[in-house]
């Protein structure tokens, strides 16, 4: 999968966890299998003093670490629902808590 093939608020969620580097998104809701950003998300930042943890740029178009892909092709399976967070280790998704409904 690349970049280039995202809809948007999949590339701004991929823009997103490489700012925040390490840290968290918090409370996104899922339609569909699609991402919405809410007035509710929010992200946490986990900074270490005394260092740089900025990571290098990237070009428009490239190919997405298998974690981020990963982590799509389980937001795809996800259909509706709540992510509480996304957990987020040097850029990229490690681990996230959702909330289902029950059918």
């Amino acid at each position: 999968m690349r970049k280039n093939e995202l809809s948007v608020p999949q590339w701004k969620l991929v823009e997103l966890m490489r700012q925040v580097g390490y840290g968290r998104i918090n409370n996104l809701t899922v339609k569909n299998g699609k991402l919405v950003f809410s007035p509710e998300s929010s992200i946490e930042r986990d900074l270490k003093l005394g260092a740089n943890d900025s990571l290098p740029a990237t070009g428009d178009d490239f190919v997405l670490k298998k974690k981020v892909s990963d982590f799509f092709d389980q937001l795809g399976k996800l259909e509706d629902g709540f992510i509480r967070k996304i957990e987020i280790r040097g850029g990229l998704p490690i681990q996230m808590q959702v909330t289902e409904k029950i059918a």
